[in-house]
């Protein structure tokens, strides 16, 4: 089992927060923690050659071209990422260019039609929709992708929504980390900076990461896991194995607990987190704001 990250950015586009400057040395650091034998980069509606180039040249392991667009939907849009055969990189970079133009914008999609007719051998490439995810597709537009193309693999946001919603997919659900290795992370110590990224990958049985073997790997539902047992769940990109059900991490006085628990922190979307900081409760029960908050309970019934 390898795993692949399919979903990262290495430009900063209209799509992202400002603030994202571009590190290769966080992606290296990413992709030797994670011992990721596949990546693919895919940008916002855009497809930048030179950078494709560079982080090509700097990693030692498959980088695969690919994008992630706006596709119009029911109300609005969702995305799917795109992710093409090198050896059509030609094709794709034109396709890619005619689409930036026609979606400059965060808020510009296009239809599917218009998609395919800019990319005429999409069915050979990857196509992976958002699902349980920000910006996923409705039924309907899912349908009518899977009626006109096809898809390979159906994208989640996290292990959690992976394991529940596996059994009733039509598709292998896949896991990635969506990040942009640069971007400074909320609460961010500057010393941190090299170490804390969002992650996320998908165990994929395949032994050889060429192009052609990936797509025929993700026919097969059961090439693709998220864990590489059925006991294991893994956090971070080191995969330490940790319990589907609690976790207690011990440590003295700056061992790292409140460091570690960032960078979890970090590889999860809002609304499929809560966290809970440091004193958050504690300090509400104190005397004082304890007595002054009963006292302006208390004065509603007065």
């Amino acid at each position: 089992m390898n795993r692949i990250d399919f979903h990262i950015h290495t430009v900063e586009t209209a799509s992202d927060s400002s603030g994202f400057n571009f590190d290769i040395e966080v992606l290296k650091d990413y992709v030797e923690g994670a011992h990721l034998a596949a990546i693919a980069i895919t940008n916002h509606n855009g497809f930048y050659r030179d950078n494709y180039d560079q982080v090509s040249k700097a990693l030692d392991i498959a980088v695969f071209p690919g994008a992630e667009i706006n596709v119009t939907k029911l109300s609005g849009f969702g995305h799917v990422i795109i992710v093409a055969d090198p050896a059509d990189i030609d094709d794709f970079a034109s396709g890619m260019a005619t689409l930036a133009g026609e979606c400059p914008g965060s808020s510009d999609h296009m239809s599917w039609e218009r998609v395919v007719e800019l990319f005429p051998k999409i069915s050979n490439w990857l196509i992976i929709p958002h699902y349980k995810k920000s910006k996923k597709l409705d039924s309907t537009t899912l349908s009518h992708i899977q009626s006109t193309t096809g898809y390979d693999a159906l994208e989640v946001a996290n292990a959690k929504k992976w394991l529940v919603e596996r059994d009733g997919a039509d598709a292998p659900l896949v896991v990635f980390s969506d990040c942009r290795p640069g971007l400074r992370m909320p609460d961010e110590d500057p010393d941190d900076n090299i170490r804390r990224y969002a992650y996320g990958y998908t165990y994929l049985q395949c032994n050889e990461m060429s192009f052609s073997s990936i797509k025929a790997a993700f026919a097969n539902a059961n090439n693709v896991e998220i864990f590489p047992t059925d006991r294991d769940f893994e956090i971070l990109p080191e995969a330490l194995p940790a319990s589907r059900r609690m976790n207690v991490i011990l440590g003295e006085r700056s061992s790292g607990k409140t460091f570690t628990l960032k960078r979890i922190l970090d590889a999860y979307e809002p609304e499929d987190r809560l966290y809970i900081e440091q004193f958050e409760i504690t300090n509400k029960a104190k005397k004082d704001i304890f007595d002054k908050n009963v006292a302006e309970e208390d004065s509603v019934f007065f």
